[in-house]
């Protein structure tokens, strides 16, 4: 529980809520409420100044929403009297947003039984997601769902049809136009499926981006099989295509795709389909599940508990702990936005929702089972805590934070040195953001079952974010995502990341963006060659990235993508990754490990006479640790077994303001510095040893030399008492406390003050 403010005159308030309960009882022990909703009310007609706190306890068991939960500034607590809903000690209270559907089954045909939905028909319940006995189903789909996940993109099993990925014959999308005008996809008649679709209009269309950045969900508005091609109708929205073009959209041979709702495809065990029209459940249960005696249940909800404020009087001092949250729907045709200049469009919403909210706490929770984001941090918020909570089986982002956004997509931006356009201009930055928030000791795991362009955490438009201590795997796409460099101020330590960027490319376990006014994207298409701007009017403060380990299968590893400045990475322990500074500015990059990186260290489209700084690393390199089929659509081949590479480097004045004091060793026994430019449209790179590298004014008072780890295919990297790194100022750091702790973290600085 939270510290709370003792008096002598002050009393603790308790209620409780159990399924044995009534909402006509009084709400003690003895006589429990039977809903939240009623406790809810209970609290708030409290006079809060004669109570030093205010708990309600949830009793074990599954406490069910019919309708969202909505607290007001009205709700809140203060420092004296905080308000917590948490579940009694030692005991399992989840709250659910499931339907039970009371089921009479009758066997139809083909291994498929169903049962009446009158509710559906007549309008009153729709859900697109089914558990029976707790396990989540499969809506009726082309191709079918491969559990064993053979060759499929990622760790899902959502087994897509149409590349190479898939198994052969199946079909495959010709090339289209970017969104929005993706209305149109193709299939070979001759490998697609011959089933005659009554309504296709009620099928959903999942399909990747060529390049896999991540994935679009339409709603199919008919098929035409004389021309082998699907129509799309609402939908393409899940990313940032506006700025990005076809680039994110675009849609070729390559995309892997698959259909489902489709009632004539129902012919798998655990596939599904709800007919709206006439009230009929229809189910292939898998072998073994007897449906009759077998617990159904179907989301209702998008939004299982929701805390709004306004910016004058926000929800504040709402504490959550020990409660698991499941049984929300998807949410991928809901409303998109585009927040800012990174890749990510995004839903506003979450299975737990916050927007204008202060000092409200999620302590010891539990996230599964959840359609879209877990949850989210919206617009005005500060002083939010996610605390060791455990999210698995998420639908879209574990935990999101994003400000109010003030894109103009009417307005234009030209690059004020060699005019370059901005498709969108940005208004202003505004005061109506997450702020000062503390995401630690989490797991994270299993997310992005839906959407793929998602993350563990996500930020856009926020300021002094701290995320630390979290364990974060098993991700479609980055663990960290940062959308862009306003405000900035982050802090990201003590984190234990592996096995992300699963299932798409081009992509780190970190990721940022920074396409703010000054960026130019042209600095890496075109003739153009400037300084970076005055990247400090909008990355006002410092992202920290420290003491984190970061281990993976390839990749771009700690992103710092198109224009990310002022970050300072330090004490960094980095397996089979780096890390990636493309354009921007002031990127302090320090005193790091990396190990066997699948790219190594290295530079992209660098501004004129920027300030960064990379010294004091070990890069350890081993040739055969190039990445070729960790990222879907990404292979190494010009800097194999080079121990930096950069792509095209400022055309004047210096390439970074220090480059030194590094350690460098390989299986090739030789230092090699690969270094690429672009002349009249192709790609021209070039070797360097050290002493003609060091003749370029880097790594002047760097060596080639073993570091004498301990032992690096044991797994430990502590360095041996003569290690020539450590001559060279390296300053060996703790490399075995990484991911949750059993007590709570402390900074080792007050990051927050």
């Amino acid at each position: 529980m939270s510290e709370r403010v003792n008096s002598p005159i002050a009393t603790e308030q308790t209620f409780y809520v159990s399924s044995r309960g009534s909402d006509s009882h009084a709400g003690t022990a003895p006589q429990p409420f039977a809903t939240l909703a009623r406790a809810r009310e209970a609290v708030r007609a409290l006079d809060k100044r004669h109570h030093r706190g205010v708990t309600v306890y949830l009793e074990a068991g599954i406490h069910r929403l019919t309708e969202t939960l909505r607290f007001y500034p009205q709700d809140s607590g203060s420092p004296a009297c905080p308000v917590t809903y948490a579940a009694m000690p030692g005991q399992t209270a989840i709250v659910s947003g499931m339907h039970p559907l009371s089921c009479r089954w009758e066997f139809w045909r083909d291994g498929i039984w169903r049962c009446s939905v009158p509710e559906a028909a007549s309008g009153h319940l729709d859900f697109s997601r089914l558990f029976v006995n707790g396990v989540l189903q499969v809506r009726a789909r082309y191709p079918n769902y491969d559990p064993a996940g053979d060759k499929t993109p990622g760790f899902s099993g959502h087994c897509y049809a149409g590349s190479s990925y898939s198994k052969p014959g199946h079909c495959y999308p010709a090339a289209l136009t970017p969104w929005p005008e993706n209305r149109e996809l193709f299939y070979d008649p001759g490998t697609f499926s011959a089933k005659p679709w009554a309504h296709p209009e009620d099928g959903v269309l999942h399909v990747f981006a060529a390049n896999y950045w991540g994935n679009m969900q339409f709603q199919i508005a008919g098929r035409d099989d004389s021309a082998g091609k699907l129509l799309l109708g609402c939908g393409g929205w899940q990313m940032n295509a506006i700025y990005q073009g076809q680039g994110a959209t675009g849609i070729d041979r390559r995309s892997a795709f698959y259909v489902e709702n489709i009632f004539e495809e129902l012919d798998a065990p655990r596939e599904w389909y709800l007919d709206k029209r006439e009230g009929w459940l229809y189910m292939m249960p898998e072998p073994g599940v007897d449906l009759q005696t077998a617990a159904v249940e179907a989301p209702t909800l998008q939004c299982l508990i929701q805390l709004r404020g306004d910016t004058k009087e926000p929800v504040r001092h709402i504490h959550f702990e020990g409660i698991h949250f499941t049984g929300s729907d998807v949410t991928y045709l809901e409303p998109y936005e585009v927040p800012s200049l990174g890749d990510w469009s995004i839903h506003r919403g979450g299975a737990v929702f916050f927007e204008n909210a202060e000092d409200c706490e999620l302590c010891n929770c539990e996230f599964s089972g959840l359609g879209g984001n877990a949850v989210f941090v919206n617009h005005r918020a500060c002083g939010i805590r996610i605390s060791g909570c455990h999210f698995q089986d998420i639908g879209e982002s574990a935990i999101c934070l994003v400000g109010k956004s003030h894109l103009d997509p009417a307005g234009k931006y030209h690059c004020p040195h060699c005019g370059a356009e901005h498709q969108w201009c940005w208004g202003h930055a505004s005061s109506e953001i997450p702020s000062d928030c503390l995401i630690e000791n989490n797991i994270i795991r299993g997310i992005g079952l839906y959407g793929k362009q998602t993350a563990g955490i996500f930020l856009s438009l926020s300021s002094r974010i701290t995320m630390r201590a979290n364990h974060i795997f098993n991700t479609p796409r980055a663990a960290i995502c940062i959308n862009d460099g306003f405000h900035g101020g982050h802090l990201v330590e003590d984190n234990d990341i592996h096995d992300t960027v699963l299932e798409t490319g081009d992509h780190g376990p970190f990721n940022s963006w920074g396409r703010e006014p000054f960026w130019c994207h042209a600095q890496s298409h075109g003739p153009a060659s400037h300084p970076a701007g005055d990247v400090l009017r909008d990355a006002r403060e410092t992202t920290i990235i420290r003491h984190n380990r970061f281990r993976d299968h390839g990749g771009w590893g700690i992103d710092l993508d198109d224009g990310s400045s002022n970050y300072h990475v330090y004490d960094n322990l980095c397996i089979g990754i780096s890390v990636k500074l493309r354009e921007g500015d002031f990127r302090l990059v320090e005193n790091n490990i990396f190990i066997h990186p699948a790219n190594p260290p290295g530079a992209h489209c660098g501004f004129e006479n920027n300030r960064d700084v990379f010294r004091r690393n070990i890069v350890l390199i081993r040739s055969g640790a190039e990445n070729r089929e960790g990222d879907v659509n990404f292979s190494n081949d010009d800097s194999a077994g080079s121990v930096v590479s950069l792509i095209l480097p400022p055309a004047k004045g210096h390439w970074f303001k220090e480059w030194n004091y590094n350690l460098y060793f390989s299986d090739l026994g030789v230092f090699r510095a690969n270094v690429c430019h672009y002349s009249e449209g192709k790609r021209i790179c070039r070797v360097y040893g050290l002493s003609d590298w060091q003749m370029l004014g880097l790594d002047e008072n760097s060596l080639y030399a073993d570091p004498l780890f301990m032992d690096v295919d044991g797994g430990d990297f502590r360095l041996s008492n003569d290690s020539p790194a450590i001559a060279l100022g390296f300053k060996p750091f703790e490399i075995r406390k990484f991911g949750p702790q059993q007590e709570q973290t402390q900074s080792r600085e007050n990051h927050l003050s």
